[in-house]
């Protein structure tokens, strides 16, 4: 039976949790102007590990359409959010820009559970073994 190394599955997670927590981190401090206070930080650190964890378990699980999808969706999703505070949306950009992350965001991830299932089930029946006792 093949065994799997699991050493590293914690690595796409934590690369997650960093980048999403420098990239929350300047864009509400040099994009919105806003001061940054104690609960902001601890705001984006569960924000940031709402986004880590999932990318953790994809790695775990060995997903790789997944997470290829999901950290596209993620890109996207903070690139949207970015030109949503550059807007100027008469104070309801940090909301509009922030609600728009999630949304993408899930909808990303379902997505990509979406697209590694379909392509387990091509894999699956693509190639049915011979029946040799036919």
């Amino acid at each position: 039976m093949k065994r799997y190394n699991y050493k590293f599955f914690w690595v796409p997670g934590i690369i997650t949790l960093l980048a999403s927590f420098i990239i929350l981190f300047s864009e509400t401090k040099w994009v919105l102007l806003k001061d940054i206070q104690g609960k902001n930080l601890l705001a984006f650190a569960i924000l940031s590990l709402i986004f880590a964890i999932p990318a953790a378990l994809l790695s775990l699980f060995r997903l790789k359409i997944a997470l290829v999808i999901y950290y596209i969706s993620l890109f996207i999703g903070f690139g949207y959010m970015l030109s949503i505070f550059n807007a100027d949306m008469a104070g309801w950009g940090d909301l509009a820009g922030l609600m728009s992350l999630f949304f993408i965001y899930l909808f990303g991830l379902g997505i990509s559970l979406i697209a590694q299932f379909v392509w387990y089930v091509f894999r699956k029946y693509r190639n049915p073994k011979p029946d040799l006792f036919k």
